[in-house]
């Protein structure tokens, strides 16, 4: 997440931020973890950037959380259309850019098949349909939601 105090903080120079000391203090264990997943909870939606209520990071910040040796983010969230069908994009096209794995949002539900992630199972490689994400109740409920908006 990020509110405007830590946008702010990131800005070092006109339209130029800065989050590479935003992980420091946890990269070590992050890196050494065998799957590492976090939530994305916030959008790449572009400028301007703001925090609260309608969440828009720094492009950059997805670098630090990458450099930070995140393996998947996880989308589905309450902020994950705040800045409406083109932030939900923008932050997909940015991830697939990036090469961190996703789960939870997507451009049309026909990515959603494509979109499998590798996870350990009883110690072999095996691949988790994200469909598992829009069979949770929740997330169903929001995608209604997101369907009746656009």
């Amino acid at each position: 997440m990020q509110h405007q105090a830590q946008i702010d903080a990131a800005h070092v120079s006109e339209g130029k931020y800065d989050y590479s000391s935003c992980f420091s203090l946890i990269k070590e264990q992050i890196s050494q973890a065998d799957l590492a997943i976090g939530n994305l909870e916030v959008t790449l939606g572009g400028k301007p950037y703001r925090g609260y209520p309608m969440f828009s990071a720094p492009d950059e910040y997805l670098q630090a959380i990458k450099d930070a040796g995140f393996d998947i983010l996880l989308t589905a969230n309450n902020h994950c259309l705040d800045r409406g069908k083109k932030g939900m994009e923008r932050t997909i096209q940015l991830l697939d850019s990036s090469g961190i794995r996703y789960a939870g949002t997507y451009k049309n539900l026909s990515d959603v098949a494509g979109n499998a992630i590798p996870v350990h199972q009883q110690k072999r490689l095996s691949h988790c349909p994200t469909q598992l994400y829009l069979r949770h109740q929740w997330y169903q409920g929001y995608l209604s939601q997101y369907r009746k908006l656009y």
